[in-house]
């Protein structure tokens, strides 16, 4: 019998990981929904918009770390070669 941390995951582990990716790709959207707003409302108060463009960096890189990490899961790549 094979031990416990090396059995498959069963399919109750893989919708919390489907659950998991949908909270992260609301986070990130809603990230660059929020600093977008935030620039355009700074802007238009000639006020500094540097928080506004860090939520909107921060979006892209959960975008960009996200699809990669959806891109290995879904190409079923072993990444411990």
């Amino acid at each position: 019998m094979v031990p416990a941390p090396y059995c498959l995951p069963t399919v109750n582990h893989q919708f919390k990981l489907m659950e998991l990716f949908i909270v992260y790709w609301a986070v990130a959207v809603l990230l660059f929904i929020v600093g977008i707003i935030q620039m355009i409302i700074k802007a238009a108060k000639n006020k500094p918009v540097k928080s506004g463009l860090k939520l909107v960096i921060a979006s892209v890189i959960m975008l960009v770390i996200g699809a990669g990490a959806c891109a290995v899961i879904l190409s079923n790549l072993n990444i411990s070669h």
